[in-house]
């Protein structure tokens, strides 16, 4: 079953980067794959009609990472909002309610904002930025620590050899032995023979043609939800097979996302609710 949440959030006022007032709440309402938000707000002094952006933010080394939902106005010093969206893919945006820390509805006032925590850490403004900056900071960490000499490799280990091997290619086999030199060794886990716990920014150990898993959202948000992916070796008539797997549970919602972004096998019981890993075979 999937996680149910109900909770009160009281909003306030923040007057440049300094708590200020209540102003409302939101009821955040999420069950059966379903998030549901309503938003009141109440601020006399805003006469005015005035557009306000609506945020869910998810907080990340220090940094608070919006989500935009959606659109509130502000007349004669109310608003009302809501909105219901997938509790696991809020906005499309691929992070989930339960990842999220509170909310951040900006206004169309300098040095004004109105937010609220549900993580008892503080609410800093000049620490929030678009969730698309969060992934641009990922893909960059995953540049930066691309070996340069890698393509050489790659190349040497090819050059001259018509005859590759239709399963595990030299390449994938220099990953493994990368992925083994950085990450936490995890045994069998999962029906694999060996599996190792990485980070996104492991994926500069896999061949180049991967490196751009640092940018996919499915991935990402099974990373941001359990704080691990794997790499899994699976042995087979004398064959070494890899995968990379991002844990999550098993639905049928979260089937079709993980289909979408190249992760449309399942390892574990294809029941409602169960634990397992979203897989992706490395050729």
């Amino acid at each position: 079953m999937a996680e149910y949440i109900r909770m009160v959030s009281y909003l306030n006022v923040y007057k440049d980067g300094e708590k200020d007032r209540n102003c409302g709440f939101a009821k955040i309402d999420s069950r059966n794959g379903i998030c549901r938000v309503q938003i009141s707000i109440q601020m006399p002094f805003i006469r005015e009609r005035s557009r306000c952006d609506v945020n869910f933010f998810v907080r990340e080394n220090g940094k608070m990472y919006g989500v935009s939902v959606g659109e509130l106005v502000i007349e004669n010093g109310k608003a009302f909002f809501g909105i219901n969206t997938v509790s696991t893919d809020m906005a499309h945006k691929g992070v989930g309610i339960t990842e999220m820390s509170g909310i951040y509805i900006t206004t169309e006032y300098e040095g004004i904002v109105i937010a609220s925590e549900w993580d008892d850490e503080a609410v800093v403004p000049d620490r929030f930025y678009d969730i698309s900056e969060r992934e641009e900071y990922i893909a960059a960490e995953v540049e930066e620590e691309v070996p340069k000499e890698q393509d050489e490799d790659i190349c040497e280990e090819t050059e001259g050899n018509t005859d590759i091997p239709e399963v595990a290619p030299k390449p994938v086999r220099g990953f493994w032995d990368r992925l083994g030199g950085r990450c936490v060794k995890l045994g069998k886990i999962g029906g694999f023979d060996e599996c190792v716990r990485m980070k996104p920014n492991d994926i500069v150990c896999l061949p180049k043609r991967y490196w751009v898993l640092g940018q996919n959202s499915f991935l990402l948000h099974g990373y941001y939800a359990y704080r691990y992916l794997i790499a899994a070796k699976l042995t087979e008539d004398g064959q070494d097979r890899y995968i990379l797997g991002v844990p999550g549970e098993y639905h049928n919602n979260e089937k079709m996302m993980a289909s979408m972004f190249g992760f449309g096998k399942f390892t574990g019981e294809e029941e409602e609710g169960k634990k397992g890993y979203w897989c992706m075979e490395l050729e």
